[in-house]
């Protein structure tokens, strides 16, 4: 019997770290094209598992190779559009063997530089245990991000999300989105302090730039938007790196964000 729990620790083990492997390989694929990853070697960077609407998902896969033990951690940042808030939270979702988790729970803004907005620790956070972390968007337009340090039995914990834009009134910016015409995720390599310039000087938008937007990406837009990434009210510009396909509700969605950015 003991040989078989071996065996079948030993395979989730393996199963833990290539799923690691690929949430790595994915966030680091995040770094070039945006400014969303934190500036820090100490931390491993998390890609999300899961979005919604409100909420981004993401999982830490630990392996104790000394105590043959396996645990993950849920992490999520959620907006509350009612309350103006960002929460953070961890919770210990997973167990095989025995652990001990201990762990602080940061949450950080970001804006023109890092501001740690709140912290809470946990010296043992058992299995189905959560904390949480809220914070005020104080009517301001931020990225978001958590950081998770601590550890579990031997395993060191330095783990952080990378940054999530929420608007002023913390709803988070519509990164569920993807372009059923280009297949691409909706990005969000913008300031979040930028600053609103004059109708005159807005680039132009017609149907001609549209068109040759369409024969760039060598597909017919009939009945979808584009949608300027940066909008044009904000400096933004008709390089077609700027621009993305959207349906209707997806474009209203996101216009609707950016109408509580400042």
């Amino acid at each position: 019997m003991k040989k078989v729990f071996l065996r079948l620790s030993s395979l989730c083990m393996c199963l833990v770290m290539i799923l690691s492997c690929n949430l790595m390989a994915n966030a680091a694929s995040l770094t070039s094209t945006n400014d969303t990853i934190i500036d820090d070697s100490e931390f491993t960077i998390l890609y999300p598992v899961n979005i919604t609407e409100d909420t981004e998902d993401f999982i830490v896969p630990i392996t104790d190779e000394r105590t043959r033990s396996i645990y993950h951690l849920n992490v999520s940042l959620t907006g509350n559009k009612t309350a103006n808030t960002v929460t953070a939270t961890v919770k210990n979702d997973f167990a095989l063997g025995s652990s001990t988790v201990s762990i602080t729970l940061k949450l950080y803004s970001y804006r023109t530089s890092a501001v740690l907005r709140a912290s809470k620790y946990d010296n043992d956070l058992n299995l189905g245990e959560s904390m949480s972390v809220t914070v005020s968007t104080n009517n301001q337009t931020a990225k978001y991000y958590a950081v998770l340090t601590g550890s579990g039995n031997s395993e060191n914990i330095n783990y952080s999300t990378y940054k999530v834009p929420f608007n002023k009134r913390g709803e988070k910016y519509p990164t569920d989105i993807v372009s059923p015409v280009t297949n691409q995720s909706l990005p969000y390599n913008f300031s979040v302090t930028a600053t609103e310039i004059p109708s005159s000087q807005w680039v132009p938008w017609n149907s001609t730039i549209r068109n040759q937007y369409a024969a760039h990406i060598g597909k017919d837009l009939t009945g979808y938007e584009v949608h300027h990434i940066l909008p044009r009210r904000y400096g933004g510009t008709n390089d077609y790196g700027n621009l993305i396909a959207l349906t209707k509700s997806d474009h209203t969605r996101v216009t609707n964000w950016w109408n509580y950015y400042k």
